[in-house]
């Protein structure tokens, strides 16, 4: 029989939340493991609604407070935040899967990213409904939204290289450039490789120069929406 409140448990853990009423959470699990009941379906339906919600309010208040958009012929990093591709990855980062006892082939399919997306939109709601929206906004702001330049990347195929070109054309009149900070040495070592834009110098580090010179983009749009707000100021 399944233990839900050692389930609860680890993904506290893994998540680095705490719930203090678990009723909210216990529904969302019910909803997600294998032989669940169309009732308990339904109740993480319900959830996964109100996860959804407030993930769009909260990507749509990063949008407008940051700035962070570079055209209409692109959506914004944050926008890509909403994709079931990218909450299934989120879960498998944390290691959660595990928890609920996912045992998926890879690729993952289209309806099991749905059915991981709609868990992590319950885990959303819970969590709301327990503590607050100052909660979730921390929570996001670890779990996703750090990461959703890296995630971008690997899960939508974006060229990082390419997006931060656009950007700083769009926001500084210029193309960044990209300097060898550090080589290898004897076939041993990484290649750093430094990225700079109006005033600002982001390194990079990789095995190869092409690796270390996208990490160096990664990084770049990583910070960027804090550098433009600084930037900002400056001017």
């Amino acid at each position: 029989m399944v233990d839900i409140a050692d389930i609860v448990q680890q993904l506290e853990s893994k998540l680095s939340i705490s719930f203090e009423r678990k009723d909210h959470i216990w529904n969302v699990i019910e909803g997600i493991l294998p032989g669940h009941t169309a009732e308990a379906a339904e109740k993480l339906r319900i959830f996964a609604l109100l996860g959804d919600s407030l993930i769009n309010c909260l990507v749509r208040e990063r949008i407008i407070t940051q700035q962070f958009i570079i055209g209409k012929e692109r959506r914004t990093w944050f926008t890509y935040a909403v994709s079931n591709a990218i909450f299934a990855e989120v879960l498998k980062d944390y290691e959660v899967l595990e928890c609920i006892d996912f045992r998926y082939a890879k690729p993952m399919s289209k309806r099991r990213r749905h059915d991981l997306g709609t868990f992590f939109e319950g885990i959303v709601a819970a969590l709301y409904l327990d503590q607050g929206l100052e909660a979730v906004k921390e929570f996001l702001d670890i779990v996703l939204f750090s990461n959703i330049c890296r995630y971008g990347e690997h899960i939508l195929n974006i060229d990082p290289m390419a997006f931060l070109k656009s950007i700083c054309i769009k926001h500084f009149g210029k193309q960044p450039r990209y300097y060898i900070s550090e080589r290898p040495c004897n076939g041993n070592g990484h290649y750093e490789i430094t990225v700079k834009f109006a005033n600002m110098r982001i390194p990079g580090v990789g095995s190869t120069y092409s690796a270390a010179r996208r990490n160096a983009a990664l990084n770049a749009l990583d910070s960027l929406p804090e550098q433009l707000k600084v930037l900002k100021k400056l001017n």
